[in-house]
């Protein structure tokens, strides 16, 4: 088991991979259905740019609301599935977990995931409401907090609190590193 989040080995050399192809398709699906049924549509009249009043129908709001709902889910479940690959993260000192990714990176990821639940739930409601001001707020969050809690806050954590003091902060995480490295080529008993 992993000292972080109580896995077994097994899971990150098989089912990790295997969710994050699963999410990765079922992404993909979405992405193909939202272009497809913008393009479907458009030619049905279901979206009229050139109105002045409605420019999406009811139908099709309602289907691209749900579409877009489905696709800001299952990026909140690629966020909870990137926590684990802090685990085995390439860095300059270590690969795994460090201070960084321990106290900035996985709780930017939780955070990140509830909001992108928050942003589903918005275009669900946009289902009944009819408007996309709410969706279109919480999208704009949802990239503004992508932004800044997964690139601006590691990077200052990693600036101004473990650089200064780099020994302090690292050696609990080297420690955990080198335990792994010394079982996994099976050298525990060594001396």
């Amino acid at each position: 088991e992993d000292a972080y989040f109580h896995k077994d080995i097994g899971f990150y050399v098989f089912t990790l991979p295997w969710l994050h192809w699963l999410v990765d398709f079922l992404m993909t699906a979405v992405v193909i259905g939202l272009i497809a049924a913008v393009v479907v549509h458009y030619v049905y009249g279901g979206i009229r740019l050139q109105s002045r009043t409605s420019k999406v129908s009811g139908p099709a709001q309602a289907q691209l609301s749900v579409l877009l709902g489905f696709l800001v889910l299952l990026k909140g479940a690629d966020y909870y599935l990137d926590r684990y690959d802090l685990t085995s993260a390439k860095g300059t000192l270590i690969t795994g977990m460090t201070y960084a990714r321990d106290h900035a990176m996985l709780p930017s990821k939780n955070i990140l995931m509830a909001i992108a639940i928050v942003c589903a739930l918005l275009f669900f409601a946009n289902v009944f409401r009819r408007t996309w001001l709410l969706p279109g707020v919480g999208l704009a969050l949802f990239a503004l907090s992508a932004v800044l809690l997964g690139m601006v806050w590691p990077s200052l954590v990693q600036h101004f609190q473990v650089k200064p003091n780099e020994p302090d902060k690292e050696s609990s995480y080297i420690a955990r590193n080198i335990a792994a490295t010394r079982s996994a080529y099976d050298l525990d008993d060594a001396t």
